[in-house]
């Protein structure tokens, strides 16, 4: 079960972020995953959420969704509109993912404060 838990807790190729750890200084040091996942919340939003009411879903259209890494979707953000990661972006400003993107980096932020995470399936909320 540790040896579980300390794999779950580093960092993979997709949810290494330890060359952007200085952008996480102002973060809580025991971060929760409701932190986490605020934080997503305001670097990203969900491909759906940009359809007009009422338009079908469709296949992801933007260039976005096809990021993979964690650090590839920060980069994207911070490039968008730099700033702490504790406030949120406008909404013109976030990067436009799909549901799994959410899920890699919540994991990430968690992994980079040791906490064991996985990514299982994406999650819109």
């Amino acid at each position: 079960m540790a040896s579980a838990l300390a794999f779950y807790a580093r960092a993979s190729e997709m949810t290494d972020l330890v060359e952007q750890q200085a952008l996480f200084a102002a973060l809580p040091g025991e971060l929760s995953a409701t932190d986490a996942c605020r934080v997503s919340a305001g670097l990203l939003t969900h491909e759906f959420r940009t359809r007009a009411p009422g338009e079908p879903p469709s296949p992801p259209r933007h260039p976005d969704a096809q990021l993979r890494s964690a650090k590839q979707m920060l980069t994207r953000a911070w490039a968008r509109e730099c700033g702490p990661l504790t406030r949120e972006r406008r909404a013109s400003q976030p990067a436009t993912v799909i549901c799994r993107h959410f899920a890699v980096l919540v994991c990430a932020l968690l992994r980079l404060r040791g906490v064991p995470a996985r990514a299982r399936c994406g999650f819109a909320s």
